[in-house]
């Protein structure tokens, strides 16, 4: 038997600032949720919906910037 449990997405958008803050937690080690954002045939998967198809012409997951906020 698995649990899940659901955590909310918080989503940030302050007014005149060119960014947007998204957070969510998942359920998944830190290694998963990396490979769903950086590997191109995950990333079709995650970015669904499922009833359609996803050509990915051009992918690059080049690591560019890192900020923590674990203490």
């Amino acid at each position: 038997m698995s649990t899940t449990t659901h955590h909310e997405t918080t989503i940030d958008a302050p007014a005149g600032l060119p960014w947007i803050d998204i957070v969510r937690e998942f359920d998944a080690p830190p290694d998963r949720v990396y490979a769903a954002h950086t590997d191109p045939e995950l990333l079709k998967r995650w970015l669904g919906p499922r009833d359609l198809e996803m050509t990915v012409e051009e992918f690059d997951a080049a690591l560019t910037e890192v900020e923590s906020s674990a203490a």
